[in-house]
């Protein structure tokens, strides 16, 4: 469908920007007309109607067309946010372990005797939280992982770590 640019009277129709024509419209002269879209380009033109450029080609995934000082442009869509991990408890670590990780509840069992793991499970069972970007943290799921604790690895424990939102 065709859009207009209308530099008319009218101020209930939006002016100097691409628009779909109207149903009625107001003319300089204090008329106001119907069936706006059936008339003559003559006619569109003495209302203050002119056919607005087409839209350029663009990437409906990366890009969006906008009208900016008379002209459409092109931009790049801005990245999306990264989500950011979230702290968990010590509990839904566990959690995070097994389903994620792979972790069952004899590894889990083995894992909390293992001497290797003694004090990573203390600073966890201490801890009011855990987040992936703490060293301890990323200490102890390496450790998980040497050992054989997480069949499924660290990367995949860590790829389903909760983000914030």
């Amino acid at each position: 469908m065709s859009e207009y640019i209308y530099t008319g009277p009218d101020p209930k129709i939006p002016k100097n920007r691409p628009i779909r024509l109207p149903s009625r419209a107001l003319s300089s002269d204090g008329n106001h007309y119907g069936a706006i879209p059936t008339r003559s380009n003559a006619f569109l033109k003495k209302m203050g109607f002119a056919l607005a450029p087409d839209r350029p080609a663009y990437d409906v995934e990366t890009q969006r067309v906008k009208w900016i000082d008379g002209a459409w442009a092109v931009e790049d869509l801005p990245e999306p946010p990264t989500p950011e991990p979230r702290s968990i408890s010590p509990i839904e670590f566990i959690g995070l372990a097994q389903a994620a990780g792979g972790m069952t509840d004899a590894q889990l069992v083995a894992s909390k005797s293992d001497a290797n793991l003694a004090a990573m499970w203390i600073k966890f069972d201490m801890a009011p939280s855990l987040s992936p970007e703490t060293p301890d943290v990323q200490a102890g799921i390496a450790g998980l992982d040497a050992l054989g604790y997480l069949p499924n690895g660290a990367s995949a424990l860590l790829a389903a770590w909760p983000t914030e939102g």
